[in-house]
Order: structure tokens, then sequence, then C-alpha cells
């Protein structure tokens, strides 16, 4: 008898982009997203993900950022199978801020929380580049204005999307360390996200650093 066929519920979202250069070098930007649909009852199409996760997500997402920030792809791949194909769309959305940026590195936390206790359970996610009208030059949090736009992130994947086929879709954590993703039979540990909390403090990552201007 022929292998059932498989049934995808997992969707990798990379929404990729990169912030210009500003006197250095410019910096490539990528956020990764692991949603799950409901139900299998509807047909599944990568480019309706898309088009879906671009009018939730990736929407409140541009209006938080600078205007440095350019996105270039959206990449979606369902996950319950290693051949399963990636699907490239290309966008052209940039950040909404249009005041002069902070440092590359400088960026806004979102911490992620499911039903679970343990670091494989809970995440975060980083956005920049931020905006120097994001906070005051004395200060090291942000400021009203854009803890309600982060806000708005945090909302919007808590509340997922809908995709034109009917396909509802809910934002999680994908546990690698209990997943097997690299060999079939594909085997996912995801869970829904329950909380999501905007840090109000600025962080910092290094590898979105420029290189070394001399």
């Amino acid at each position: 008898m022929p292998p059932a066929p498989v049934v995808f519920f997992t969707a990798e979202i990379v929404m990729k982009g990169a912030a210009a250069a500003a006197g250095g070098s410019s910096v490539p930007i990528n956020n990764v997203y692991h949603f799950q649909r409901r139900s299998s009852a509807n047909p599944l199409s990568a480019v309706n993900v898309e088009a879906a996760f671009d009018a939730a997500i990736a929407a409140p997402v541009l209006a938080f950022l600078n205007a440095r920030y350019g996105q270039t792809t959206t990449d979606v791949r369902f996950l319950e199978s290693t051949s399963s194909p990636v699907t490239t769309v290309a966008r052209t959305g940039v950040g909404a801020i249009p005041n002069d940026s902070m440092a590359s590195e400088c960026v806004a936390y979102l911490n992620v929380r499911t039903q679970y206790r343990g670091k494989s359970y809970k995440g975060n996610k980083k956005y920049g580049p931020l905006s120097e009208t994001d906070s005051t030059t004395t200060s090291d949090v942000l400021n009203a204005g854009a803890i309600t736009r982060l806000g708005a992130i945090a909302t919007a994947l808590l509340a997922g999307f809908t995709d034109s086929d009917g396909n509802v879709w809910d934002y999680g954590i994908l546990s690698r360390s209990f997943s097997v993703l690299d060999a079939n039979p594909v085997t996912i540990e995801w869970n829904k996200a329950t909380l999501i909390q905007a840090r109000h403090s600025i962080g910092g990552m290094d590898k979105r650093k420029i290189k070394s201007v001399y």
C-alpha cells in the first residue's frame, strides 16, 4: 500500500528584511514565527497563508519599525515533512517611523509564554531598528507610544489569523529540543502562546551590530 499522505498543520514563516546602511553596513534582520492551523478540513496554500500573515502580523510589525527597515521576502514552509518546499513571496514593506534610528543593535522585546513551564516552552521576539523618538535621550526604556505599537504586535500574534481558505492559524512556540525536523517521520512539539508581554526596556543584539568602521 502507498504511504498515507502527509497532513500539514505547522507553518514556519520567516519575515526577511534588512536595516539599510546608516554610515556603516546594512544589517540583515529575519524574524521567524511558528503557526499551527486548528483543522485540516480546508485546502492549504502557502501563498494564501503568507498573504494572511502579511495583513495580520507583518503590518503591525512594520508600523513599529524605523524607516531604515526594508522587508524583502516572506518564506513559508510546512514542517510535517522534510521534503516540503519553501514558498517565497517578494515583499517591499518598509518601517513606518521616518525619524532618525537608534543603533542597529538596539531592539525591543516581546516575551512569549505557553501553558507549560521551562525554557523549551517559552521564547521571545526581537524587533528593530528602533527610532530615536521611541524613547528619550536620557531613558533606557520605550516611551508610551512605542509601547502601544509594540503591544499591537503582541495582540496580533495572540489573535492569530485566518487565511482565505478558511484555515485558522494560532501562534506558538516550537520546542526544537523535543521536535525532530530533519528526518521523516517528523515529530513536532508546538504549544500555543498564552501570554505575550511587551518589555519596556530597550535591549541589544550583538549580531545586529554593524561591522567596524574606520
